[in-house]
C-alpha cells in the first residue's frame, strides 16, 4: 500500500510539527482515518518531498518531519498550448499531463473553441485546474505541481515566445511532415512548448499566424485521433525521446 500523500504551504518550518490544512486534515481524520505515529508524506509543489509522521490529530493534524528530498526540476522543461476544449476533456487533460511530466499548461482560446468565456467562468476554471493539479501531484507522487496558465487568446499566447533554446512545435492534422522527434535533440534547449488544436482543430488562419511567428508545423502522421488523444501523444513522444518515459 502506498504511502497517504498531503499538500503543505511552501516554506513550511519543518523544525516543528507542521499543520496541515483544515481540508488535508478532514482527510486525514474522516476518510483515511489515520492514526498518530501512521507515516505520511508531504508535497510542497515546489519540489519537496518531505517523509514523516502523524504526531498530533484534532481539528487541524500536525506532522512531524523526519527527512526531506527535493525534487530536480527536469531540463528542458515542457510546456504545452492546448486549444480549449469542452470542460471535462481540459480537465482530464490536465490530469494526464501532470503524470506526464508537464511543466505548464497553457488553454488557448481558438477560432473554433466552444462555449462562453466570460470573466467569471474563466476564474472558476482556473480553481478547479489548480485543484486538480493538487490532486493528481498527491496521486502520482509528483513534488512540483504543474502551473497552469490563466487562458488567453491564440494571436496573443503563441506569439514572441520564440527566444534561443526554445523549441516550439505545432501539431496540425493538415500538416505535410509528420513530426519528427529528432528536432528536439538539440543541446543547449531549456524549453520545448507543444501547441495542439481544439476539437475540430485549427483555421488555415491560426497555422499561418503560427507559422509567421516561427513555430515548426508537424502532424502525428496518418492515423486520425481526437483533440485530447493528440495532446496526450505529442507529449508521450516528446518525453519518450529525452529519455523520460
Amino acid at each position: 500500500m502506498s504511502v497517504p500523500r498531503f499538500v503543505i504551504t511552501p516554506g513550511a518550518d519543518i523544525s516543528k510539527p507542521v499543520e496541515l490544512e483544515r481540508s488535508e486534515s478532514h482527510h486525514v481524520r474522516q476518510v483515511l482515518r489515520l492514526a498518530v505515529g501512521d507515516v505520511v508524506e508531504l508535497l510542497d509543489g515546489c519540489g519537496g518531498r518531505y517523509h514523516g509522521s502523524i504526531d498530533t490529530i484534532g481539528a487541524t493534524v500536525s506532522v512531524r518531519v523526519i527527512d526531506v528530498a527535493y525534487e530536480i526540476p527536469a531540463t528542458p522543461s515542457l510546456w504545452l498550448y492546448q486549444g480549449e476544449l469542452k470542460q471535462a476533456k481540459t480537465d482530464e487533460l490536465v490530469e494526464k499531463c501532470v503524470e506526464l511530466g508537464v511543466t505548464r499548461f497553457i488553454p488557448v482560446t481558438c477560432a473554433r473553441t466552444q462555449g462562453r468565456r466570460d470573466g467569471r467562468r474563466l476564474q472558476k476554471r482556473w480553481k478547479r485546474r489548480e485543484n486538480i493539479v493538487r490532486g493528481a501531484c498527491k496521486q502520482c507522487g509528483r513534488a512540483t505541481f504543474m502551473e497552469v496558465a490563466e487562458e488567453g487568446d491564440f494571436a496573443t499566447l503563441i506569439s514572441g515566445s520564440g527566444d534561443h533554446g526554445i523549441i516550439r512545435i505545432m501539431f496540425y492534422e493538415g500538416a505535410r511532415a509528420a513530426f519528427d522527434a529528432t528536432l528536439i535533440a538539440g543541446t543547449g534547449t531549456r524549453r520545448i512548448c507543444l501547441l495542439t488544436g481544439p476539437e475540430g482543430g485549427f483555421t488555415d488562419r491560426e497555422v499561418e499566424l503560427a507559422r509567421a511567428d516561427g513555430w515548426r508545423v508537424a502532424g502525428l502522421g496518418d492515423v486520425v485521433v481526437r483533440a485530447e488523444t493528440a495532446a496526450v501523444a505529442a507529449i508521450t513522444i516528446v518525453q519518450h525521446r529525452l529519455g523520460r518515459l
